[in-house]
């Protein structure tokens, strides 16, 4: 049966005393370890990810002619240094870090299980934190989640302002078109933000943000669904499409008012299919997609 246990703190800045269950603090404690053992693991993955993804780099340009080495291109070498440390050095000392603090949860453990429940220990200020912290998070928002909150609501604006673009698009293009033709320009801005977002949301998506098959394609993320894990977003999938989606229609939204007066609805209709489904996000795909997993 555990007793109640009689926590002492004592470090520069405060002195007391408080009854804590036992039970709970063994409980937090290593709950807390689990979850610095996760973090540790997430940052190992993201490093072998990170290697990975640059001796694939390293051997697909290795295997290129001297003619599309000369076009390929290269980042400077003082870039590729800088990307190794935010990826790898960084990471590492992060690692280093939680595994210290591992260490000492491991010993504050193995101390507390020795322990009678009624004497009157002391805890060291790092460890008091760790339990302190954990139980906020289990009653409350923790600072992560918090990050994520505000992630998502600048997500979210930011793709508010771009869409909100298409109104602009939509007042200039009918002021640059003959009376007669306002209804038909307008109608093309209002294929963009319907058909456009709906065809980028069933097939567009998935070609451009799913698992990258070849450097070509994505393929999974159709219609948001399937595995998307490789994204690695501190965001919801829902908002990070959005913002995607915003994009797309600010693309075709452009040749539209290229094209003004110029082409008939129906092939205009046919044309915003194929940009959002299938031609921006295959190149989208070729620039940002396939190196989507490595983001972080």
């Amino acid at each position: 049966m555990f007793g109640v246990l009689t926590v002492i703190v004592r470090s520069e800045e405060r002195k007391g005393s408080s009854s804590l269950p036992l039970k709970e603090i063994l409980t937090t404690l290593q709950n807390e370890k689990k979850k610095k053992e996760q973090r540790v693991k997430e940052l190992k993955d993201k490093i072998i990810s990170y290697e990975q993804k640059k001796r694939a780099e390293e051997t697909f340009y290795k295997s290129l002619s001297p003619i599309r080495k000369f076009f390929a291109g290269r980042p400077p070498i003082h870039h590729q240094a800088v990307e190794y440390i935010v990826h790898v050095k960084e990471r590492a000392k992060q690692i280093d870090a939680i595994n210290e603090s591992i260490i000492e949860l491991e010993r504050e453990i193995k101390r507390l299980s020795r322990e009678a429940p009624e004497k009157e220990i002391e805890l060291s200020g790092t460890v008091l934190e760790e339990v302190r912290e954990f139980r906020r998070g289990s009653r409350g928002m923790t600072i992560h989640t918090v990050q994520s909150g505000l992630d998502t609501i600048w997500v979210v604006l930011t793709a508010a302002m771009i869409i909100l673009m298409e109104g602009g698009f939509a007042l200039l293009e009918a002021g640059f078109v003959r009376y007669k033709n306002n209804v038909n320009i307008i109608m093309k801005v209002f294929v963009d933000i319907t058909i456009g977002t709906l065809f980028f949301y069933l097939l567009g998506f998935g070609l451009m943000y799913g698992h990258d098959f070849s450097g070509i394609i994505g393929t999974s993320g159709f219609m948001l669904n399937g595995d998307l894990s490789h994204l690695k977003l501190s965001i919801s999938t829902d908002t990070f499409w959005l913002f995607q989606a915003a994009f797309v229609i600010a693309v075709i939204s452009i040749v539209s008012g290229a094209v003004a007066e110029r082409i008939n609805f129906r092939a205009y209709i046919l044309y915003a299919i194929l940009m959002t489904a299938v031609i921006y996000p295959i190149a989208g795909h070729w620039v940002w997609g396939a190196a989507a997993g490595s983001a972080n």
